[in-house]
């Protein structure tokens, strides 16, 4: 039985409870495998898979999706289709998986899945952050409408 003392208690740690079971979440994935192919290098996380495309040596696609496959759609975003191969290496070194090109390095941490962009000599270009990269939201709208929202944050080297 609660007393009128514990019953506003009650009522805040039950609200409190509510909402931790409601609020949206995002997924934090590792990479737990990864693929090279002949545009590029596809990586299956523990939630999703993330593909990276070699367009040329200075451009990269990214896809990336937190559902169990990438969508068979043409990009609404990338309309140039890249045709023909851009020459790249991929070599797995300590916790990173590392692709190389005629003018990029890009690293794809295991554990984060964040991707940093450098040149030929290491210097960062751009890096996703550690703990806020990638990430996909699903909401539902009130006309029952399932979409996701995405979003990533970048990390800029301290001279930019």
């Amino acid at each position: 039985m609660l007393t009128n003392i514990h019953r506003p208690l009650a009522c805040i740690l039950s609200l409190l409870l509510t909402t931790a079971l409601f609020a949206p979440t995002t997924a934090h994935a590792t990479v737990k495998s990864w693929q090279k192919e002949p545009d590029g290098v596809s990586f299956t996380l523990d939630v999703g898979v993330i593909k990276l495309r070699i367009c040329r040596p200075d451009i990269v696609e990214v896809k990336f999706t937190i559902l169990p496959r990438l969508a068979q759609r043409s990009s609404l975003v990338v309309n140039n289709p890249f045709d023909g191969a851009s020459p790249f290496t991929v070599i797995e070194v300590g916790g990173s998986v590392v692709i190389t090109t005629a003018r990029l390095r890009i690293t794809v941490d295991k554990a984060s899945n964040a991707i940093t962009y450098a040149d030929l000599n290491g210097k960062t270009i751009l890096a996703e952050d550690e703990l806020e990269n990638k990430s996909m939201q699903r909401t539902v709208l009130a006309t029952s409408i399932a979409t996701y929202s995405c979003s990533t944050q970048f990390m800029s080297p301290a001279n930019e």
